[in-house]
């Protein structure tokens, strides 16, 4: 699944997707150079068969009060106006992203491949 700013009517699908899915904070990845933002998840805590890539992401920021490492996916939501995406967990984390007018929010099955993105830096 593909979303774009051209095709925002399809959030609530793309949300169903991802809502209770479980991913591991420590596994989030970043390629500034790419401006690529990447989150791995799955429907179990222990088995993460599926990825999110954010593409035209300038910047990120975690807000994470509980410190628990992996959290369950509340919600996706995208403010265009402000060029944010806001990814929120049943458990409380908050993990905001400035992105480009173009950016694109693909899911994909299975294990992302090796590439050159660097764990998150905080």
């Amino acid at each position: 699944m593909r979303l774009t700013k051209c095709n925002m009517n399809l959030l609530p699908e793309l949300n169903g997707l991802l809502h209770d899915k479980w991913f591991d904070v420590d596994n989030l990845t970043f390629d500034e150079l790419r401006e690529e933002f990447r989150l791995i998840f799955g429907k179990h805590k222990a088995l993460h068969d599926q990825y999110l890539t954010i593409s035209g992401v300038l910047g990120y920021k975690i807000t994470d009060s509980e410190q628990v490492g992996i959290y369950d996916i509340y919600e996706l939501s995208v403010n265009l106006e402000r060029r944010k995406i806001l990814i929120t967990g049943c458990i409380p984390i908050s993990i905001e992203l400035d992105v480009s007018e173009d950016f694109e929010i693909t899911i994909h099955s299975g294990q992302p491949p090796a590439s050159s993105m660097e764990e998150r830096n905080e």
